[in-house]
């Protein structure tokens, strides 16, 4: 279930910018993925090109998008592993207490 389905559920909730870019970027690793699978199952040689092209650019616009997430603070890329897990852990906690 996407964000913007939960924040309909849910008044609490705000759909704001960083909520659709970590929406975004859930989307392109599903989108990477995806094409990755398909290009190595793929046989005909022009098809691979066309979903190589493909997953090129979905993985730059993942790139892109990270790069926004960082540059507003969104994501900190380079905090502590362990103070990451405890600030995902709260901001579960904080989700899961406004249901």
């Amino acid at each position: 279930m996407s964000l913007f389905n939960e924040s309909q559920k849910n008044n609490n909730l705000k759909l704001d910018d960083r909520s659709i870019t970590f929406d975004m970027l859930k989307d392109s690793k599903f989108n990477i993925v995806t094409l990755s699978k398909a290009t190595s199952e793929t046989i005909n040689p022009q098809l691979r090109q066309i979903i190589d092209t493909q997953l090129s650019m979905a993985i730059n616009q993942s790139h892109e998008l990270c790069d926004i997430a960082v540059s507003k603070n969104w994501f900190e890329a380079y905090e502590d592993p362990e103070q990451q897990l405890k600030d995902d852990l709260n901001d579960s906690k904080r989700i899961l207490e406004s249901e």
